[in-house]
């Protein structure tokens, strides 16, 4: 609403922009793979340091469980694990953040400092 417009009132002047109107159409397919995506995240492994790939007996049950026939099965869980490996890579290639609260990352609050009975940095 930064020019004093929001898009409730220009839908109800009949002056909504056609960015606003013209809404991408999205294929089955491509919907289903990244709602795939997201859910089946949730099965991944993650440790101390690294996290794991979306298990391919989830991938499998996932397509089973939306009934998709064998012939595409393969090629359903073969995308799937492409944009896994993509999400995988970017993830590694962030740095690593140390917790908050922590000696380690220098950011120690008042309240730790209480809890533990002083401030233990090393130094």
């Amino acid at each position: 609403m930064r020019d004093g417009w929001s898009l409730p009132q220009l839908a109800r002047a009949g002056r909504l922009p056609a960015w606003a109107i013209a809404v991408p159409e999205v294929s089955w397919s491509e919907g289903t793979l990244i709602d795939a995506f997201f859910e089946l995240s949730s099965c991944r492994a993650f440790t101390d340091h690294c996290m794991g790939p979306i298990p391919w007996t989830a991938i499998a049950t996932y397509a089973d469980r939306l009934n998709l026939p064998r012939a595409i099965v393969l090629a359903f869980t073969r995308a799937v694990q492409v944009l896994d490996d993509a999400y995988c890579d970017w993830h590694a290639r962030q740095p690593k953040r140390k917790p908050e609260g922590t000696v380690e990352s220098g950011k120690v609050t008042e309240r730790d400092s209480i809890a533990t009975g002083g401030p233990r940095r090393r130094g």
